[in-house]
């Protein structure tokens, strides 16, 4: 497998993994599971997993400020693994 493929894989592992751990503890109702996240948190979550795993990401946004929202949400879940 490439870096890039690796990287996808040990992104939807996690996601199984926090969903199993999420409805062992009950927390969320399936109407909960369904909830849409916002697109930032989900693109700062998928860069920050890309650049932990060493694959280059470059992300685009319409605006400057939404490419920095996602800077500083990728920034904070990089140093909340270290």
């Amino acid at each position: 497998l490439t870096a890039s493929e690796r990287a996808r894989a040990e992104i939807a592992k996690a996601d199984r993994a926090a969903l199993f751990a999420d409805l062992k503890r009950g927390a969320p109702g399936e109407a909960e599971l369904r909830k849409r996240r916002s697109a930032i948190v989900e693109v700062a979550r998928v860069t920050a997993a890309l650049a932990g795993a060493g694959c280059r990401t470059l992300c685009f946004a319409q605006t400057r400020k939404l490419v920095e929202l996602v800077l500083g949400y990728a920034r904070e879940r990089c140093s909340a693994r270290l």
